[in-house]
């Protein structure tokens, strides 16, 4: 007797404007024959073992019509190049649907949809997760079964509060493991000499006050989060989730994949308390044996007739198919008796799932997930303003009370912004290159005071990093400002300068040293010092190139230190004390022999005479006024660059991709703003068909084109359809070369193998056989739109 539909598939069914496909709505005579094996089945079970619950063999379909659970797999292979490992796939369904929950949580679901209804609606039930899932793995040749069983609470609902948050651990395995490969540097005794590095006394110093501060302070301990209360349902619980057995797709032992939250689980974790049957789209079988230790004790292999009792004995099984597929097949020996019966093929329609789904994954546009300490907020692109896909937020207490860091990443913004995290009051951005500044790393104090009492506390030191891209003209790396000091890091100068240390006077300071005559303020700063660092030139004796360059102004000194020599220890220096300046007073001093001080090594150079240091000084003191206008170049830089990122948080921008569905529907939601509605509809019906709606987009939907652009648009669109072509084949190549890479390392008897190489290789062909004839059609169509048509180039 046929159960009925569940309240909301008789909904559905009401109001579904197309028909059901026949096999949904009637069942074949095979099918008959399968309903009434199963229903014996399930007398004798319950007269053999009354205290077993029953078992789920024949749910209701959407149409409230019953059916095996193994005719309702459908194994599909995806047609969406980022669905072909059983990770993509198991992320990809916990992302796209949505939990409904089994009421009651120990009984067994009435109904199975299909896998098809249960991705558009995007919600389901963990047998439905199970079975959506299990049936895009069959697709891609794992040997996988769904599994009815009993599992803990915090799996059943899906509680990942107690879960560590896989994006820290993905984070800490990207981290370089730099110390062992140092050690091993350092042990060997024949190693090339070394580059020195250079170290900041001034930022030890602040390191060090900081750390002794931080020590000072009372340390905040958490406790650790309470024990869950008791599960009053323990034990009784019904779970679904995927067995993959070991043998096919390089898979080398047996594992658990829970559906619900795309993790991979080992078959003997403690969460998993008991198993009643498997099935995959052959067979099902009951597992004969005590659960008293949940999993621990289970034997993985359903075609063990000591452990498992099948549905239908004498089908086809798992092993009698891959001996078939490798031509030698023997029946006396591995494979059992002769099959006599094979099952039906699956009432459900062809899962179709594409490139729309992958990209609006998130069922409402959105996803919040809850980890220990921390939570995850996952959007489609383009649904935030400002960009933003993923948002991490750690939590310095268990109640989540306490922010302790937000790590944010974003995509498609104009000023190429790719993450940025806020801790401690830092704030840190990445970027992408590309940018007309070439900043690529951003990182600045967000909490010091306008004025600070104390410009030596690090707390409230005022910090701002800055990262450049290297092949920028001046060849700026890094510059870092902290305190009254700007570092600059330089690389691949012709001057080998690679390191510009300048000293400040605080603005308060500068205003007494205006009072005492002196005035060479830079805007509202004083520089005092400037140390600059060059690397050895090859070119020049090591007594004559210089290593370092100090200028003091304050002291009105310059300070100049050579490189060594390969023999020696100490360096040449030199000092000059330089001369006083004409004034309307006074004529200017002359140079002297007592303004020199100098230090020189026995054999390092030649000693220079009067006219020869003072040519040398003034040389010097041409570079200090370079080097001075340089630093004004960097101060105004900084503050030019602090005010453009203002701006470009405050009216983000984001670029439009308009052969991606967000792309799309982003211009799309922009054109409504601008257009009445019932005409906002017409146009978008008539866009659907428009082969120019896409690049139409990136002109922000303007339809009128000046002559100019209508080249430019007719390449674009010819370009654009080149790119996808080009993406589809290389993505298909990589496939190839990936199933023959692991087809000579791994399992070069898996046949499995040869087969999907030349799936994929037939595939490749298709595509540069039909790629040259769709481009054809393409330029032709383009040609006649009598937008562009008339404008366009004679075709040569």
């Amino acid at each position: 007797m046929e159960t009925e539909a569940p309240t909301e598939l008789q909904d559905f069914v009401s109001d579904a404007a197309p028909p059901w496909p026949r096999s949904y709505t009637e069942n074949s005579a095979e099918e008959e024959q399968l309903l009434v094996m199963a229903r014996s089945f399930q007398r004798h079970m319950r007269l053999l073992y009354p205290d077993r619950k029953p078992l789920l063999l024949c749910p209701a379909n959407e149409c409230g019509l019953q059916k095996l659970v193994t005719t309702t797999l459908r194994p599909t292979f995806p047609a969406v190049a980022d669905l072909h490992t059983w990770q993509q796939c198991a992320r990809f369904v916990s992302d796209f649907l949505t939990l409904q929950p089994l009421e009651p949580p120990t009984e067994l679901p009435a109904s199975l949809r299909s896998p098809q209804f249960v991705l558009r609606s995007q919600r389901g039930s963990s047998l439905e997760f199970t079975n959506l899932l299990c049936s895009l793995l069959l697709g891609l040749d794992y040997d996988a079964y769904c599994v009815s069983g009993y599992a803990s609470r915090r799996l059943c609902e899906l509680d990942r509060r107690r879960d560590t948050c896989p994006l820290l651990e993905e984070q800490s395995q990207d981290q370089p493991e730099e110390t062992e490969q140092e050690a091993q540097d350092d042990s060997s005794t024949y190693n090339k000499k070394r580059e020195r590095k250079v170290h900041s006394n001034f930022l030890l110093k602040q390191q060090k006050k900081l750390e002794q501060q931080q020590q000072q302070q009372p340390q905040t301990h958490t406790e650790p989060p309470p024990p869950p209360a008791p599960d009053p349902l323990w034990g009784l619980r019904v779970h679904f989730w995927v067995l993959v057995l070991a043998g096919s797709r390089s898979v080398e032992h047996d594992f658990f994949i829970d559906p619900l939250s795309g993790n991979s689980f080992p078959t003997k974790h403690p969460d998993f308390l008991g198993v009643e049957s498997v099935w995959n789209e052959l067979n099902v079988y009951v597992y004969m044996e005590d659960c008293a230790n949940g999993c621990q004790d289970v034997v993985w292999d359903p075609e063990d007739r000591t452990h498992w009792e099948p549905l239908v004995p004498g089908t086809t099984s798992r092993k009698q198919l891959q001996a078939l597929a490798k031509n030698r097949l023997d029946l006396n020996e591995e494979t059992g008796p002769p099959y006599s019966y094979d099952m039906p093929l699956s009432w459900c329609s062809m899962i179709h799932i594409t490139e729309k789904d992958m990209e609006l994954r998130w069922p409402q546009g959105f996803k919040v997930t809850h980890f220990k300490q921390a939570s995850v907020e996952n959007f489609i692109p383009f649904f935030c303003p400002d960009g933003v896909v993923t948002r991490l937020t750690l939590y310095q207490d268990h109640d989540k009370r306490q922010v302790q860091t937000v790590r944010e990443w974003f995509e498609y913004r104009s000023d190429r912004l790719k993450e940025r995290e806020t801790s401690g009051g830092f704030t840190t951005e990445t970027f992408k290159p590309g940018r007309d500044d070439t900043l690529i790393f951003h990182r600045f104090n967000t909490r010091v005071p306008e004025a600070c009492p104390d410009p030596s506390d690090p707390a409230v030191t005022p910090e701002r990093e800055m990262r450049f891209v290297s092949f920028r003209p001046d060849g700026l790396v890094r510059r870092l400002e902290r305190g009254d000091h700007m570092i600059e890091t330089f690389e691949k100068r012709r001057d080998f300068l690679f390191q510009r240390d300048t000293q400040f006077r605080r603005p308060a300071d500068a205003k007494t040293s205006k009072e005492d005559g002196e005035d060479n303020t830079e805007g509202s700063w004083n520089i005092l010092e400037v140390v600059e660092q060059f690397h050895r030139d090859p070119s020049k004796a090591a007594g004559e190139d210089i290593a370092k360059r100090e200028f003091l102004l304050a002291e009105r000194r310059i300070e100049v230190t050579y490189h060594l020599e390969d023999n020696l220890f100490i360096p040449s220096k030199r000092s000059f004390k330089k001369p006083t300046e004409s004034t309307k007073k006074q004529k200017a001093g002359d140079f002297t022999m007592d303004m020199v001080s100098t230090f020189q090594v026995d054999g390092q150079g030649e000693t220079l005479k009067l006219p020869q240091l003072q040519q040398l000084l003034h040389s010097l003191m041409e570079h200090e006024q370079k080097t001075i206008r340089q630093i004004k170049n960097s101060m105004s830089s900084v503050q030019s660059l602090v005010q453009s990122r203002a701006v470009e948080e405050k009216e983000v921008q984001l670029e439009t991709r308009p052969w991606t569905t967000s792309g799309t529907s982003l211009a799309r939601k922009r054109r409504e703003r601008a257009v009445l509605l019932g005409e906002e509809l017409r146009w978008l019906e008539q866009q659907q068909k428009d082969l120019l709606a896409p690049a139409l987009m990136r002109l922000n939907g303007n339809m009128e084109l000046r002559p100019d652009q209508v080249q430019t648009l007719y390449q674009d669109c010819l370009q654009d359809f080149r790119n996808r072509m080009v993406q589809r084949a290389t993505l298909i190549q990589e496939r190839i070369d990936q199933e023959s890479r692991d087809l000579q390392e791994q399992q070069p008897d898996d046949l499995t193998k040869p087969r999907q190489i030349h799936i994929a290789r037939k595939r490749l062909e298709m595509l540069k056989e039909c790629g040259p004839q769709k481009y054809k059609d393409l330029e032709q169509k383009l040609r006649g739109d009598p937008r562009i048509g008339p404008h366009l180039n004679p075709p040569t």
